[in-house]
């Protein structure tokens, strides 16, 4: 079995921008641009943010934020290289996030995903996220579907 570490990083390094740039053309695939809303590098280094970084064996295997809001959180920018899927990667992410939020006081944590991002809509519930009402900032669309866990 891999060995999967998740620690912060700067959002910025240069050894990321691969991994940011799949992360950005995944989640906008099969979308129209008004219905994509995968943050970019700048806005992870935000004071309201938790970015961390996953990594299998050292490389760069997957990444994801928390923003931090009033009491509650939202997860963000979670994506991990395909190539990585299925070695426990987006649950040691998930885990390393709920732990933040849990440490920074938060009691529930919420996040938006795409409709055609099958993988993620079977995955999140595993972990005892439920499907909730659109949450702004988010528009109405037809495309976003919306998960809240309770810590």
């Amino acid at each position: 079995m891999p060995h999967v570490t998740v620690a912060f990083e700067d959002p910025t390094a240069p050894d990321l921008a691969p991994m940011h740039a799949a992360r950005i053309a995944f989640n906008s695939e099969g979308y129209d641009p008004a219905d994509v809303f995968t943050p970019p590098v700048a806005n992870l280094n935000n004071p309201d943010m938790r970015f961390r970084v996953a990594r299998v064996d050292g490389a760069v295997a997957g990444m994801g934020a928390l923003r931090v809001d009033d009491g509650w959180g939202e997860v963000k920018a979670v994506f991990v290289d395909p190539a990585k899927r299925g070695a426990g990667v987006a649950r040691a992410l998930m885990d390393e996030l709920e732990s933040v939020a849990r440490g920074e006081g938060l009691t529930r944590l919420r996040l938006e995903t795409g409709h055609i991002h099958h993988d993620a809509l079977a995955f999140y519930p595993r972990l005892g996220w439920v499907e909730i009402p659109r949450f702004d900032p988010y528009p109405a669309n037809e495309t976003s579907i919306f998960f809240e866990k309770v810590l």
